[in-house]
């Protein structure tokens, strides 16, 4: 790594990435930087793990022996800056390792070049502002598919095991489903495509990106209750609850 004294900053900015505040410095030789912290925090990594006596001997060989992260100071804080492309690597390299917010960052940050490369082609140049609330909706939407699919096994898990034990009334995913977004939306799937866009065969396709990331949270919350089996039957209780838990938190 090289020496703090050897880097000099002339620039500072904070940009947004798919939702995410990310620093980022350029040096007096023109060379840019992103502060390593807000990196691993953009995938929910703590974000001391990308100190060097924290990476992996695996993730330091995905990165190449051309990877030189530097430590510089500005205005009094010691900052550890990484390559944009570094962090690329980094990202790519989590996604590989199945974590889901790396996986919806990548993935939202693949297809926004190309939507960028055809918006002008066809003579429609789009804001910064219009191109990062569509790369943060498709964040959300990426982050969203994985959240359901640990939903979906954690709804069908309890109805199987409470169809042998006779425990509690059998609720469907798609009802659990409703019922978010009723809580949510105040609608259902059904309502949501018919004033939105009665041509779209996926309610999830038409809701905003607070939508989604509320929609995301309960059943992400529901998901986890299921599987600690740490909830009060029915099922449709347990999803209440954790509506009425996150809405008094403003979530």
């Amino acid at each position: 790594m090289k020496k703090e004294s050897s880097i000099t900053i002339s620039l500072k900015a904070t940009i947004q990435l798919a939702g995410n505040d990310i620093d980022c410095y350029r040096d007096n030789k023109g060379k840019d930087y992103v502060s390593s912290s807000h990196l691993a925090e953009s995938i929910g990594l703590d974000r001391n793990s990308t100190l060097q006596n924290r990476i992996s001997k695996e993730l330091k060989a995905f990165l190449g022996t051309g990877f030189r992260p530097v430590t510089f100071s500005y205005s009094g804080t010691t900052i550890q800056g990484w390559r944009p492309k570094d962090c690329a690597k980094f990202w790519f390299y989590h996604a590989k390792k199945e974590n889901f917010k790396a996986t919806a960052l990548v993935l939202a940050l693949i297809q926004e070049p190309l939507e960028r490369r055809i918006h002008s082609a066809h003579g429609t140049l789009k804001s910064e502002e219009y191109i990062e609330k569509e790369t943060e909706w498709n964040r959300l939407r990426h982050e969203g598919k994985s959240v359901r699919k640990d939903f979906s096994s954690a709804v069908s898990r309890h109805n199987k095991t409470n169809k042998v034990s006779g425990s509690e009334k059998h609720t469907s995913f798609a009802e659990a489903t409703n019922l978010i977004y009723k809580l949510v939306l105040g609608k259902t799937a059904k309502i949501i495509i018919a004033e939105r866009n009665p041509k779209c065969d996926n309610a999830r396709e038409l809701l905003t990106s607070d939508e989604l990331h509320k929609v995301r949270l309960r059943e992400e919350s529901a998901a986890f209750l299921l599987e600690l089996n740490d909830y009060e039957p029915p099922l449709t209780k347990t999803i209440h609850s954790v509506h009425s838990q996150l809405k008094d938190i403003g979530l």
